[in-house]
């Protein structure tokens, strides 16, 4: 559900209520490449290069071949 309304939030341009979704829905189960990415793209909006750089290094980690991924990091 979380990664659900995670997206809903991210189309409504709720950058901050989405990055609260995906870090939930990610606590569950951290195998969700898709929300990695999009939670990397959420915190470059807000210039929070830190957490992007984490979620685009997760990305690639589960996806080596991932090169939205890859360019974003």
């Amino acid at each position: 559900a979380m990664r659900s309304l995670g997206m809903h939030y991210i189309r409504n341009d709720k950058i901050d209520d989405a990055i609260n979704c995906f870090e939930k829905a990610l606590a569950l189960n951290s195998l969700y490449e898709k929300i990695w990415f999009l939670l990397g793209c959420a915190a470059m909006q807000l210039g929070d290069w830190s957490k992007a750089q984490n979620a685009f290094m997760r990305v690639v980690s589960l996806d080596e071949d991932h090169s939205e991924g890859w360019n974003n990091l």
